[in-house]
């Protein structure tokens, strides 16, 4: 059996598909995703202490994990319509403003029930970034750049925990930890509405102009490999994301509340596991063109089945 044909003979060329993109841009789009990762440290590290603060059991975080994940589906497919009435540089600059918002409601929160709600904007507005910034690299740059900038979210993601395990094991509360993190979103946001200028009106704007001169040949392939990859590719993503998201919301209750560390070092612990994430996927980013995406999948999964049994 003859294999696929290549990607390269279907993908635009770099320079067609970059056209537009300056250093600075990409700069912004990488401090974009920082914000993606920097909540996500809210519920997982702080939640012994603000269950605690709301009078919930351990498993009651569970409920406003479901309703963000929910939220932020939702918006996946709602938000490439608003790119397209409103502009990516705008849907990116709200979400970043409403994911600010939704901390500050949590900090302000008197009960359990509020912190929920405040999830459902937390979730749609952190849904919106993720598809409008990965559409944004997938169909402008390359594999390199789509692997850094997930490296980004990771950067978000093991700084959230050290402002939390901070503010925790200091005299602030878990209150002036949100807050501090909710400050950074919001000069982000400030830096976003000012540099609106500096945004395509839609992701696919430039996309469009360079698949013009693609044969129908290679049309077809490309065709013949998503429909291969439609169901495939969301179930992997499902499993990883699972084992991801999992780890990192339980890791502090179980480390500081089973184990018996201080929520602090817990913090710190739950930092060092996002942050080796985020070296391996900007190493990943090195060897993306070289290595090609098919051959990065298999990889992936081989070594995420190795540290499973590992683990086991």
């Amino acid at each position: 059996m003859s294999s696929p044909p290549s990607t390269t003979e279907s993908k635009p060329s770099p320079a067609a598909s970059s056209a537009g993109i300056t250093a600075g841009f990409i700069v912004l789009i990488y401090l974009s995703y920082i914000s993606l990762g920097l909540p996500d440290a809210v519920f997982s590290v702080g939640w012994p202490a603000m269950r605690a603060h709301w009078a919930q059991p351990l498993a009651a975080i569970g409920l406003i994990t479901v309703v963000g994940t929910v939220s932020a589906i939702v918006s996946a497919h709602i938000s490439p319509h608003w790119v397209k009435r409103w502009g990516i540089g705008r849907v990116v600059a709200f979400s970043a403003t409403g994911m600010m918002v939704s901390l500050l409601g949590v900090v302000w929160a008197s009960h359990f029930a509020w912190a929920v709600l405040m999830s459902v904007p937390g979730g749609f507005c952190g849904g919106a970034v993720d598809v409008a910034l990965n559409r944004l690299i997938a169909e402008r740059l390359s594999a390199k750049h789509m692997n850094w900038l997930h490296g980004c979210w990771g950067i978000g993601a093991s700084t959230g925990p050290l402002v939390m395990a901070a503010a925790l094991r200091g005299s602030l509360g878990w209150q002036w930890g949100v807050v501090i993190i909710a400050a950074c979103l919001g000069l982000l946001a400030v830096l976003l509405w000012c540099t609106l200028s500096w945004w395509p009106q839609s992701a696919s704007q430039s996309a469009e102009a360079a698949v013009a001169d693609v044969s129908s040949h290679a049309h077809a392939a490309i065709e013949q490999r998503l429909d291969r990859a439609a169901w495939l590719a969301p179930l992997l993503f499902f499993l990883y994301v699972s084992a991801e998201l999992g780890t990192g919301i339980w890791a502090a209750s179980i480390l500081s509340e089973q184990r018996g560390l201080p929520l602090s070092q817990a913090g710190l612990w739950v930092s060092i596991y996002f942050g080796s994430l985020t070296v391996g996927r900007f190493a990943i980013g090195m060897m993306a063109q070289r290595i090609g995406n098919r051959r990065l999948v298999r990889l992936g999964c081989v070594l995420a089945f190795c540290g499973a049994c590992f683990v086991c």
